[in-house]
């Protein structure tokens, strides 16, 4: 089981208790976001969503974005603490070294710009 992980979605009619719908997906822990996507899909495909060209288009831009390992969200995250911290020159230097390896991870680049 180390290493892997499983997601699970309910959708329970909270005055009688029942469970209307239910879904999960499962898969290795450096894909969290990834799988998070996939039951993203079925929870739409299950509840009959009917998506517009609009937002299914939004969709498929948000589904393709830079999808990081659970390790380097870590690191993204603690980049964040640190700038909330007001310590802003080591959360520049864990951003450099984050947005070297993923060039394209807009949050990333987007609270370097803030330093």
């Amino acid at each position: 089981m180390l290493g892997s992980i499983r997601i699970d979605a309910r959708f329970i009619d909270v005055e009688t208790g029942k469970i209307l719908k239910s879904d999960g997906v499962d898969g290795h822990t450096e894909a969290f976001f990834k799988i998070q996507k996939q039951l993203s899909w079925k929870i739409i495909r299950n509840m009959d969503i009917k998506l517009t060209p609009d937002e299914q288009k939004e969709v498929e831009i948000r589904g393709k974005a830079t999808s990081l390992p659970m390790d380097d969200i870590q690191k993204y995250s603690m980049a964040l603490d640190l700038y909330d911290n007001g310590e802003k020159l080591e959360a520049k230097k864990m951003l450099e070294t984050l947005l070297k390896k993923y060039p394209d991870f807009e949050p990333g680049k987007a609270l370097l710009k803030k330093i």
